[in-house]
């Protein structure tokens, strides 16, 4: 796997909220979701109950997109994400990392029922008016 970008992996670790984009039938839907990033396998460790409309339409087609964004009003300041990955169930094995992931960066989840999902990304384009406008990063998974 080629290494992501230094700015991009600062950027996923700076924000917890995405929004995940999916479809099923040609039916899309979107929802906003908190994640974890776990730099290890280069995923966005999120919760989703089973009878959420987005958790049916990804479990039935797991290529899903997600969006990061800095709201702002000075152009300048313009930074996101745009990223295409596959959602996965986590085995036993993942689960336990992932459970720790998860819960570092929110502890007050443990008072909550997880059901935890490993969004594992492989394209990343960020945009970052900060280093010039219209500036893109852009990272693919081979």
């Amino acid at each position: 796997m080629p290494l992501v970008d230094q700015r991009i992996i600062d950027f996923l670790f700076d924000h917890h909220v995405f929004s995940l984009a999916t479809s099923k039938d040609n039916n899309p839907y979107s929802a906003s979701c908190y994640y974890a990033y776990n730099h290890i396998e280069n995923s966005l460790i999120f919760s989703s109950d089973l009878k959420t409309t987005h958790a049916k339409q990804f479990i039935e087609n797991p290529k899903v997109s997600a969006t990061i964004a800095v709201e702002t009003d000075d152009i300048m300041k313009i930074q996101g994400l745009q990223i295409l990955g596959i959602v996965h169930a986590l085995n036993q094995e993942k689960l336990k990392l992932s459970l720790r992931v998860y819960l570092e960066r929110f502890p007050y989840a443990k008072k909550f029922p997880l059901k935890l999902w490993s969004l594992k990304l492989n394209f990343i384009k960020m945009t970052d008016n900060s280093l010039g406008f219209g500036k893109k990063i852009i990272w693919i998974d081979d």
